[in-house]
């Protein structure tokens, strides 16, 4: 099913403030859009979650992306509710370790894990030059 991935690129907190000076990029949060769910796991939400957004569009940029809708529902129903990984956050992006949690995630690495079945440590300025490249 044809889906898109949408790349915050909006004021935000100092979180995302941090994240983008420390990624040099203009995103610092990502979401699978699929119909009028959004999916990630974000500190705002605690967690795994998918709601409905109405977004502010200049906020955001978007990438059309194709999801195995079973895939998403079984990962989904495995990881709703599971926390967001701010030990993530710091020992992969911020300092160079291969650090695994299985039971929680930040959001690039979630959408990463719905669209390629791996476990991607990539922000989301590498997931969107990964996707928009076919580099998975």
């Amino acid at each position: 099913m044809r889906a898109k991935l949408a790349f915050y690129k909006g004021k935000g907190t100092w979180v995302d403030k941090l994240i983008r000076w420390w990624t040099s990029s203009p995103y610092s949060h990502v979401e699978l859009v699929v119909g009028d769910q959004w999916y990630s796991t974000s500190p705002r939400d605690n967690g795994v979650r998918s709601k409905v957004i109405v977004p502010k569009e200049e906020n955001w940029d978007y990438l059309e992306v194709e999801v195995d809708t079973d895939w998403l529902t079984k990962v989904f129903d495995k990881t709703k509710g599971q926390k967001y990984d701010w030990w993530n956050i710091f020992f992969t992006q911020i300092v160079p370790l291969e650090i695994e949690r299985s039971d929680k995630w930040i959001c690039s690495e979630w959408c990463g894990y719905v669209l390629t079945r791996q476990k991607c440590k990539l922000n989301p300025e590498q997931l969107y030059d990964a996707i928009k490249y076919h580099l998975y």
